[in-house]
């Protein structure tokens, strides 16, 4: 993430403010930015998380699915492109 260890961060930089301890997340307005990586693996925290922000819902405990599926329809998406476009 582009704010880790940064002094803007660290300074307030237009609005930008800690969100998680030890420099690990920021927020600005709706925005949040972490560097931790895979932490909306965790179904549990995913949840509060998107609550804090207003969403109303039920996130899926397959995150790991989700993402691959969805990796998976951009492959095929990006091969598609390649075999109209050679």
């Amino acid at each position: 993430m582009w704010l880790r260890n940064s002094p803007r961060a660290d300074a307030g930089w237009r609005g930008v403010q800690a969100y998680l301890p030890d420099g690990l997340g920021w927020c600005q307005d709706n925005v949040y930015g972490v560097y931790v990586h895979g932490l909306f693996e965790n179904a549990s925290y995913r949840q509060q998380f998107l609550e804090r922000l207003g969403w109303r819902g039920q996130t899926t405990g397959e995150w790991s699915a989700v993402v691959d599926a969805s990796l998976e329809q951009v492959a095929q998406m990006i091969v598609r492109v390649r075999l109209d476009h050679p």
